[in-house]
């Protein structure tokens, strides 16, 4: 009887080992997911302007431009923003030796707000972008976040969030605004995968491996990935 019961103590103990670690929360219906504040904001600092040489402009507001370029003698190339004739550096956006169709810019929407994206590569499979979300003034927000990045809206509320992948065994985030501030949750940490990335924005489906050749699907839902 008394090795009957060590047994069961073991077994349980067993459980709660696998449990508090993650190994059986792929058989679960839903994922929670960790999230933490985000932190990465980018610090602006005003350049030279007899030393840019712009590789790429775009008007934004009757006020402000955005900006790719590089600066003389310099092995780099920077993203920013023009207004009344400075430039603001947001940050490295590459190197000059970086086919231009590498580097983009384009309008968003992220977190209910317009934003400029800046994405570049700063080596084999370290995609980065910047973000810089405006409302009319120049005192808004500027961020780095690393991978390739998807804006989508995952929680149907007409705000798009920000996806991050990156690595050749992906690994993915998820950006959200919670009140006035963003927060992240890294998927392969939060569920111990082995592997997760975004399938596509139409049906808001992530595909994550705990084990080889086994790919399981899931959806986002508050704070949760819900098996599909």
């Amino acid at each position: 009887m008394k090795k009957r019961t060590l047994l069961i103590l073991i077994n349980a103990l067993m459980l709660l080992i696998l449990l508090s670690s993650g190994c059986l929360q792929k058989d679960t219906e839903f994922l929670p997911l960790i999230f933490s504040d985000f932190t990465d904001y980018a610090m602006i600092s005003t350049e030279k302007n007899d030393l840019i040489i712009t590789l790429k402009e775009e008007k934004i507001t009757d006020y402000l431009n955005a900006l790719i370029y590089t600066m003389i003698d310099s092995e780099s190339v920077f993203c920013g923003m023009k207004t009344n004739g400075t430039v603001y550096r947001i940050g490295k956006l590459s190197t000059i030796q970086t086919p231009e169709e590498l580097l983009s810019m384009e309008r968003v929407k992220i977190f209910g707000n317009d934003a400029i994206k800046f994405h570049g590569i700063l080596g084999t499979n370290y995609a980065i972008g910047y973000y810089y979300v405006y409302n009319g003034d120049f005192s808004d927000s500027f961020f780095l976040i690393e991978g390739n990045l998807t804006e989508t809206d995952l929680t149907g509320n007409g705000k798009n969030e920000i996806i991050a992948t990156m690595g050749t065994i992906p690994e993915t985030s998820i950006y959200i605004m919670n009140e006035q501030s963003i927060q992240v949750s890294n998927i392969n940490k939060s569920v111990n995968a082995v592997s997760a990335r975004f399938l596509d924005s139409d049906s808001k489906t992530f595909e994550l491996f705990f084990e080889p050749d086994k790919p399981k699907l899931y959806i986002y839902k508050d704070k949760k990935l819900k098996v599909r």
